[in-house]
């Protein structure tokens, strides 16, 4: 209704609708979530400033929490080549998780690859270690996968964020497990032991789960 009663953009009430947004996502309602994101969007004074693109790249993350992929997979192409260069890694990221053809998806994190590695550990570290699961488990392609996953854990360590470090190591594990080496289960077992689990945000890309 915040959004619906405004005549003109404001700066002051998109703020409110990202807080709205946020609190939606945070109970567990994603397609809310998503309306709100794109009433902020629509409410930014300035379309092209960095609250502009950073509004909508919060609207795609909840596009693709509710499932909208095929919303989700327009607006990202149509912003691709808009998009300011410090965004464009964190807008890779994004559009891989929504691509629906295996090389393309790995394609797109080794693009956002060579605009974050140096800029942003932990999504460097995310985009490494989405990348080694689909070389190794979608492509079949396990050493080039483990080179990935190694490279991940770096700036996953750097990052300073328990869950993604343990995300990391559970996926570093994994291929290590995949391809035979013995002390693969030791190495999951450690990552198992790290803090974290509980602010995992997804389970299943934890260690528990690759031991399971």
């Amino acid at each position: 209704h915040l959004a619906r009663g405004a005549e003109e953009p404001d700066e002051d009430l998109a703020k409110r609708l990202d807080l709205a947004a946020e609190d939606a996502g945070a109970r567990g309602a994603p397609a809310r979530a998503a309306t709100l994101a794109r009433a902020a969007v629509g409410l930014t004074p300035d379309q092209d400033s960095p609250e502009g693109w950073h509004r909508r790249l919060v609207w795609l993350i909840w596009l693709t929490a509710a499932g909208e992929f095929d919303q989700a997979r327009r607006n990202s192409k149509e912003w691709a080549p808009r998009i300011p260069a410090s965004l464009r890694g964190r807008l890779s990221v994004l559009r891989a998780h929504v691509e629906t053809n295996v090389e393309d998806t790995y394609d797109l994190f080794v693009t956002a690859l060579e605009d974050l590695t140096g800029q942003d550990p932990g999504r460097t570290a995310l985009a490494y270690a989405e990348a080694s699961i689909v070389l190794g488990i979608l492509l079949g392609r396990l050493d080039q996968a483990r080179a990935f996953a190694a490279a991940a854990i770096p700036p996953a360590r750097a990052g300073g964020y328990p869950p993604l470090l343990r995300g990391v190591l559970a996926a570093d594990g994994l291929l290590a497990a995949m391809a035979g080496e013995p002390e693969a289960a030791n190495r999951l077992h450690n990552a198992v032991r790290m803090a974290g689990f509980a602010d995992t945000p997804f389970p299943y890309r934890s260690p528990e789960t690759a031991l399971a």
